[in-house]
C-alpha cells in the first residue's frame, strides 16, 4: 500500500506570524516560571523563619531569598558569618538534637513548585 505524501502550502507571512506568536508564548512562559520561582522561594523562606528556633533572632533574621538575575533560579536559607551554626541547628550535634527548619521548607517547595509553574504560566497565556 502506497501512501501519498501530505503536502501543505504555507505562505511566508503566516510563518512569520506563527514564529512571533510562539516567541510571545515562550516569553510569557519564562515570565511565569520566574514568578513561580520567586513565589515558591518566598514561601520557603517564610516556612524556614517559622520553623527556626529563636534564641536571639539572628538565625531567623539571616534567612533570605536570592533570585538569580535571569529569574530562573533562587537560593533560600540562612547566611552570613554570624550564623555559622545554622547547619548544627538543622542537623544536630552529638550533644544537641536536630531542629530541621530548612529541610521541611525545601521539601514543601519541591512539592509546590510544579503547580505554581503551571498556575503562573496559565495566568499569562
Amino acid at each position: 500500500m502506497t501512501r501519498e505524501p501530505i503536502t501543505a502550502d504555507i505562505d511566508e507571512a503566516s510563518l512569520r506570524e506563527l514564529t512571533r506568536a510562539l516567541q510571545r508564548a515562550a516569553d510569557k512562559a519564562d515570565e511565569g516560571i520566574a514568578a513561580a520561582i520567586r513565589a515558591v522561594a518566598e514561601a520557603a523562606a517564610d516556612l524556614e523563619r517559622r520553623g527556626a528556633p529563636v534564641r536571639t533572632g539572628t538565625l531567623v533574621a539571616s534567612i533570605t531569598v536570592n533570585v538569580a538575575d535571569d529569574g530562573q533560579s533562587a537560593t533560600v536559607g540562612p547566611g552570613g558569618d554570624e550564623v555559622f551554626y545554622a547547619p548544627l541547628v538543622e542537623w544536630g550535634t552529638s550533644t544537641r538534637p536536630a531542629t530541621p527548619f530548612c529541610t521541611p521548607a525545601a521539601e514543601r517547595a519541591r512539592v509546590d513548585f510544579p503547580r505554581a509553574v503551571l498556575d503562573e504560566i496559565r495566568a499569562r497565556l
